[in-house]
């Protein structure tokens, strides 16, 4: 019924469509999707369908974990959570975590990553470049 319907976290489509110093959600989100998956040539219909003609993105395992923390960081922002919840709702993630950890010498750096996007979001820089 629809009164199920209205309790789903959905974000409202207009939301994607805000200006946040310049950047819109839709196209943060666009930008980000488009380099995670056009990575091979039978992608290009759908690098077409989204404006770009250029050659199919390197796969880079840093880089890709940086492009996912950065959407993480951005949904974390529209849904309206503060670090503090942020921080919590990413430590529900036992195996993330520890295969973060054997990975990256005991950093939890999906979390790390995130927050600091996060924090530089919530700062309006959306060009921050997080270390971790």
């Amino acid at each position: 019924t629809y009164f199920y319907l209205e309790q789903f976290p959905v974000i409202p489509p207009n939301r994607y469509e805000t200006d946040f110093n310049g950047i819109t959600p839709a196209a943060f989100i666009r930008e980000r999707v488009l380099e995670l998956v056009y990575t091979a040539r039978d992608m290009t219909p759908f690098a077409r369908s989204l404006g770009y003609d250029g050659e199919p993105f390197v796969w880079d395992e840093d880089r890709r974990l940086h492009l996912r923390c950065q959407l993480d960081a951005l949904y974390f922002l529209l849904y309206g959570l503060d670090a503090a919840d942020t921080a919590a709702i990413l430590d529900t993630f036992p195996i993330v975590r520890r295969g973060d950890e054997s990975r990256f010498n005991g950093d939890y750096r999906t979390k790390t990553l995130i927050l600091g996007y996060r924090k530089a979001y919530s700062a309006g820089n959306w060009d921050a470049k997080v270390r971790g």
